[in-house]
């Protein structure tokens, strides 16, 4: 009989690390794979031979979860699916009134939105229906968290992925209780869950499944890539990202005129250095700004893989586009003045060179500049972490 794996995933970032390996399985005579996909995971997952399933196949039909999912969908600005909307808020803020009443859960969810939810009973309940022999999850808070508390509860093997660093998520991970197996994306994540208590035989290092084609591209050409940035300008992408007003994880404000900020000076440095090239890309949620004409740019269609290619350096406060470029062989700077630089330490990690000021910009730069042409080992070289992450579901089931 096969076994049945079920994932658990919200949000098109994770779906996208989970795809490598969920396509994988499908490939195998062994297993069946289910998917819980939520939010804009199930349209990264829906062309795959899967089952695909949300809240609403075990809750839509519930009459308070249609009147308050109804009723706290109406103050959303963008639906993406309206049944799993309506399901998902619905059972969500029922649960929350179950446990604090309803007038505390109307508190909550003003001051605290959907962030608040904690599904234990919905997912306790789906779990139990679904009886999967294995859970695997992410790092994403919430719906996942529930799910792994629940497998316990209900004697079910558990494997969480870690995307990066897994600083928001460090509680319940230093917790030897949750999730049976920790697969994490290097050894300096390892040593970090290690300092907080977690088990060593509980976390494997396997790497992030997003990362393969990157890896594998610059693994197979990077003699060539490294030839053509030799006879290139000194070439740096700026990669913009928002800065929140206020990060609950760690009760921080954040400036949001920071990358601005930061952008000026880069602006600033490279009309002193005529001879340098910058190329420009803001976040998808960032409204794209007007550049001087000495300034490229590229948009969120651009091949990344031709992108990276292009650059010696990839600057950033955090974004994950930096960790992407030093896959390619770039060299990642980061300004570490964000309220995300504490959940996302590329330079206490060893990944980026870290600025504490916006004035070490330009010293920085000229630095790697007279340095362009140094090639040092890549800050990540793991090509196969789907595979990795397949062979530790497997052993966990004993199947394979």
């Amino acid at each position: 009989m096969k076994k049945k794996v079920l994932f658990v995933t919200y949000g098109g970032g994770h779906a996208r690390m989970l795809r490598p390996v969920i396509e994988i399985l499908t490939f195998s005579s062994e297993v069946d794979v289910y998917v819980m996909a939520l939010n804009t995971a199930a349209k990264e997952l829906e062309d795959l031979d899967i089952t695909l399933f949300g809240y609403s196949k075990y809750f839509f039909n519930h009459k308070d979860v249609q009147k308050y999912g109804r009723q706290l969908m109406a103050s959303l600005d963008k639906v993406i699916d309206e049944k799993e909307t309506i399901s998902y808020l619905g059972v969500n803020f029922c649960e929350l009134i179950e446990k604090y009443g309803l007038e505390e859960a109307e508190k909550m969810y003003a001051e605290g939105g959907r962030y608040i939810f904690e599904p234990d009973s919905a997912m306790f309940n789906i779990l139990q229906s679904e009886k999967p022999d294995i859970l695997v999850t992410t790092n994403s808070p919430r719906t996942e968290r529930s799910a792994v508390i629940a497998a316990k509860t209900l004697g079910i093997r558990s494997i969480s992925l870690i995307d990066m660093f897994g600083i928001r998520c460090s509680s319940w991970f230093a917790d030897n209780k949750f999730s049976d197996k920790i697969l994490v994306l290097s050894e300096s994540v390892k040593e970090y869950l290690i300092s907080l208590g977690r088990n060593k035989d509980s976390i494997v290092v396997t790497g992030n499944p997003s990362f393969d084609s990157l890896a594998q591209h610059y693994e197979d050409n990077k003699l060539n890539i490294n030839k053509n940035r030799q006879n290139m300008p000194f070439t740096v992408l700026w990669a913009s990202q928002p800065e929140p007003t206020y990060l609950p994880e760690t009760g921080e404000y954040g400036d949001p005129e920071l990358p601005l900020n930061i952008e000026k000076e880069v602006l600033n440095v490279f009309e002193k250095y005529e001879d340098w090239q910058l190329i420009a890309r803001n976040h998808p949620s960032e409204v794209k700004r007007n550049y001087p004409e000495f300034v490229g740019y590229s948009n969120q269609g651009d091949d990344l893989v031709e992108l990276f290619k292009k650059v010696h350096v990839v600057l950033t406060p955090s974004s994950t586009l930096g960790f992407q470029g030093a896959i390619m062989g770039a060299k990642l700077v980061t300004v570490d003045l964000s309220i995300l630089t504490p959940t996302m330490p590329y330079a206490d990690m060893g990944f980026s060179l870290g600025l504490k000021n916006i004035d070490d910009i330009e010293q920085a730069l000229l630095n790697l500049y007279k340095s362009k042409n140094d090639i040092g080992a890549p800050v990540y070289y793991e090509t196969e972490a789907a595979k990795n992450v397949v062979k530790v579901i497997f052993s966990e089931m004993e199947v394979g």
